[in-house]
């Protein structure tokens, strides 16, 4: 199903255009005024016996490094050129994007090492692929701990998902099937940022949750926000 490609723990969104994180709240609730954040505290402590107005959801700016960032880049940079964009996914809730895995286990320094230079004509990347292998271990390392401490008692899944998407790329209105993703969901954005939106397919008037998706934050789903609400990305702008 299309939630099995879905079912992201890390997922790479990437665009042509540049959100400001300062100007504007990495997370507003003005369009869902009944709802609120649930601290994480709160989310940890009472689970599904949450609060209903409460909405675990979360965007943590500057999880990594500018220099982290741009080691992410080059790597995955080498791992998209090759691919084809493609006009949309088989249930069509991704339009215009690329996509790749890679299961967290087999993401070590000596593989992505490995990885840079089958991939790289970067000097900076070439230069040392160790070094870059590293930081980009570090870095993926450090979203993925933070993201587990939202749910500290189930493992996130293995597989990692990196995508990237055309400005005129986004991605509809849908909640990850829960066969195919463990109870949060997380991503991590390099290069520039695009707005993510929740919506609750079952109650039209509870508003959108409006997430700024900036570049080297790192956003988490859980409980509700990752099962009941509706995760999308619009686009940048027309074609």
């Amino acid at each position: 199903s299309f939630c099995t490609l879905l079912a992201k723990q890390l997922t790479m969104l990437r665009s042509a255009r540049v959100l400001c994180a300062s100007a504007m709240s990495h997370l507003s609730f003005d369009r869902a005024p009944r709802h609120r954040q649930a601290t994480k505290e709160e989310h940890v402590a009472e689970g599904s016996k949450l609060d209903p107005s409460a909405v675990p959801v979360y965007v943590m700016p500057d999880i990594i490094s500018e220099a982290e960032e741009q080691s992410l880049l080059r790597f995955t940079s080498g791992l998209f050129e090759p691919l084809d964009f493609a006009e949309g996914h088989f249930d069509q809730l991704i339009e215009h994007y690329k996509e790749f895995y890679r299961s967290w286990e087999r993401l070590t320094p000596e593989a992505v090492a490995a990885e840079i230079e089958d991939t790289q004509s970067s000097a900076a990347a070439a230069a040392n692929p160790e070094a870059e292998a590293a930081a980009v271990v570090e870095a993926l390392t450090r979203a993925r701990d933070t993201a587990q401490s939202f749910l500290p008692t189930v493992p996130l899944q293995d597989r990692v998902h990196f995508l990237q998407l055309e400005p005129r790329g986004f991605i509809r209105p849908h909640a990850d099937e829960t066969r195919n993703s463990s109870g949060i969901v997380a991503g991590l954005t390099l290069g520039s940022g695009r707005v993510m939106s929740l919506t609750h397919p079952e109650e039209p008037d509870a508003g959108s949750i409006d997430m700024l998706l900036a570049p080297r934050s790192l956003y988490v789903l859980a409980g509700t926000a990752r099962n009941d609400w509706y995760h999308s990305v619009d686009a940048e702008g027309p074609d």
